[in-house]
């Protein structure tokens, strides 16, 4: 019960939810009101325990659940390139059924166990102490979701609608323990980052593919190669301004990345320019002694 829902004093009738001991409804005019120990006692965890019960009893008589979003990532390499992808299942409000509490599978105990979509969610409610390594362990072999609200930075004088809107409306404070669709969302990635790997190799066999010497630049564009060099850093500098992040505050191209440069082309980009010319700052810096200095 909340202070506000009792009688005032020893009339409420009241006891401790963690040693059992009476306890009074204080309902003054000057101080917060609240509950306090009968008679003096060493009960450290009263209002922890409180909190965790009142939670269960939330979703005990409550039928929607804020369920957090599962962002996974994954990296692949090929041909020597090594690229990342994400994939994530939003965050969502579910309606669930048959609220159960303290619900023994197997050898352990969950904190409530709801259905949703026919399916059993266990919930578990942290208020001093997140589950720990090994019931998660368990948790995640029975295959069955799970996730776990982390209930401790509530404020320990919340009240019941507070209560229901943390378990109904809050994205926060929560995490997945076990989702069964996990497996195939990294698999996903995993896929995505290979192909952008893939890509990325692609792209670096066009870029070798289509390098010259400066001065052979020199011969098709009638330039000379100092004319070529100066051309090619003012090609570099359009191109970011076009496809690069933040400020190009230093640019100093040496001959072999001028060449680069010079027969760069989005019609070699696949569709992508901004990745291909990622690339291609990337080979400056890493295969060149040039230097391509952002603010």
């Amino acid at each position: 019960m909340h202070v506000s829902e009792v009688e005032r004093g020893r009339a409420c009738g009241c006891f401790c939810t963690a040693c059992n001991g009476s306890v009074i409804a204080k309902k003054g005019k000057r101080n917060a009101w609240h509950f306090a120990h009968d008679a003096a006692g060493n009960c450290a965890t009263a209002a922890e325990t409180a909190l965790h019960r009142a939670i269960k009893q939330v979703i005990a008589d409550g039928s929607v659940l804020a369920v957090p979003e599962l962002t996974v990532e994954e990296t692949a390499t090929f041909d020597g390139y090594e690229r990342s992808a994400s994939r994530t299942l939003a965050r969502r409000r579910v309606t669930y059924s048959a609220p159960r509490l303290e619900v023994r599978i197997e050898d352990i105990v969950a904190d409530s166990v709801v259905t949703v979509a026919g399916r059993d969610l266990i919930v578990e409610v942290a208020v001093t102490h997140q589950v720990e390594a090994d019931k998660a362990s368990k948790l995640g072999k029975l295959g069955i979701a799970a996730i776990e609200l982390l209930a401790w930075q509530l404020n320990r004088d919340v009240d019941w609608n507070m209560l229901r809107a943390f378990v109904r409306d809050s994205f926060e404070n929560r995490i997945w323990l076990h989702n069964g669709r996990e497996p195939v969302q990294r698999q996903l990635a995993y896929m995505d980052a290979l192909q952008h790997a893939k890509k990325a190799s692609a792209y670096d066999r066009r870029l070798k593919s289509r390098a010259v010497e400066t001065s052979a630049v020199g011969v098709q564009t009638n330039l000379s190669p100092i004319h070529v060099h100066q051309w090619a850093i003012d090609k570099f500098k359009r191109l970011w301004a076009t496809y690069g992040s933040g400020t190009l505050t230093r640019l100093d191209l040496d001959r072999k990345a001028a060449g680069y440069v010079a027969r760069w082309s989005e019609a070699d980009a696949a569709g992508d320019p901004s990745a291909y010319f990622d690339l291609l700052v990337e080979w400056v810096r890493e295969h060149t002694d040039s230097i391509v200095q952002v603010a």
